[in-house]
């Protein structure tokens, strides 16, 4: 999920409607959705879901951990 933090809400919301036109829905699509907060995460979640995901599977993004 490293890579979720580093797209814009725009580029994340680009790339799951371009998956879901691409799986034109053959297949059920769960969109992971990470976000700095609390609100950036509800407004990210209910995007994708109104675009027609199936589900989200959200995961807190944590800052200043060090690996």
């Amino acid at each position: 999920m490293d890579e979720a933090p580093k797209l814009t809400m725009e580029e994340s919301r680009t790339f799951v409607r371009q998956v879901l036109a691409r799986v034109n829905g053959r297949v059920p699509v769960v969109v992971g959705a990470s976000a700095p907060g609390f609100a950036p995460m509800r407004e990210l979640t209910q995007s994708v879901m109104d675009l027609g995901a199936s589900d989200v599977m959200g995961g807190a993004t944590v800052h200043g951990a060090h690996r």
